[in-house]
């Protein structure tokens, strides 16, 4: 049966840390930070902690950031927690006490830009091409539906049609800004699509469904490129994701409701 500790817990940290421009891509990283814990109490932590590193980076060729070079780091003696893989948990020990040796590292780290351009083109364009399959959907729907909410459904479709067309000339129109080439193609858009091309739909529930059902997809698309574009600091992509997520949140909620889930 494992022990609870029902006291409170005294920790202070203080922590110094600096950065040194010795030339135009060397730099000087140093931190060191002082830690007191109550003897008493379940934690276990090294007193001193430092870290020096020292490192070559920038910018280079445009789209690509490089930081490499050599990392020192030292921390006083202390008693880490044991781990038992049975269980997958830490417990506390006190038959261990680790050197206080400093440890070497050498690190190399990129990234590039022009990739991360490149997915998020990739990515605008699967969701261009999913649009233009899922505009034709909702013309199907337009036309066919009938029963006792046809008068409803029928202008509900040509709204959402014309919303559809609306985000898909912006989207082109994005890609074109961010210096890609949109698909024009039908069969590039079925190629593409996350969504296919409906049979015909007659009645209104399943008909909702689908637009639920197709604006998760949609929705889950644009989260992939919010991120990609934050990641890459397109602030114009991001704001598009971020409007039409919140637009078809908003949406699917209402669709839910309608088809009484």
């Amino acid at each position: 049966q494992p022990l609870v500790y029902d006291k409170a817990l005294s920790y202070i940290k203080g922590t110094v840390s600096n950065q040194l421009k010795l030339s135009t891509h060397w730099n000087w990283y140093n931190e060191l930070s002082l830690q007191l814990v109550d003897p008493n109490a379940p934690l276990h932590l090294p007193v001193i902690f430092t870290r020096q590193r020292l490192a070559f980076e920038g910018n280079f060729f445009k789209n690509l950031f490089l930081s490499t070079g050599l990392e020192l780091i030292y921390h006083s003696a202390f008693q880490p927690d044991a781990y038992m893989p049975l269980t997958g948990q830490f417990y506390l020990q006190d038959q261990f006490t680790t050197n206080n040796r400093p440890i070497a590292n050498a690190f190399l780290n990129f990234r590039i830009k022009r990739f991360k351009g490149f997915i998020r083109m990739e990515q605008l364009n699967t969701l261009l091409a999913t649009y233009q399959v899922h505009y034709q959907n909702l013309r199907a729907l337009h036309w066919n539906v009938k029963g006792a909410n046809f008068f409803e459904l029928h202008l509900k479709y040509e709204e959402l049609y014309n919303r559809a067309q609306i985000i898909i000339d912006e989207l082109a129109e994005r890609i074109l800004t961010l210096g890609g080439t949109p698909l024009h193609r039908f069969e590039d858009y079925l190629v593409k699509s996350a969504l296919h091309e409906n049979a015909t739909i007659h009645e209104g529930k399943p008909g909702m469904q689908y637009i639920l059902d197709a604006q998760q997809k949609l929705l889950s698309l644009e989260k992939e490129i919010l991120t990609l574009s934050g990641e890459s600091e397109d602030e114009g992509t991001n704001s598009m994701m971020s409007d039409l997520m919140r637009e078809k949140e908003k949406t699917n909620w209402m669709f839910s409701a309608w088809l009484n889930k």
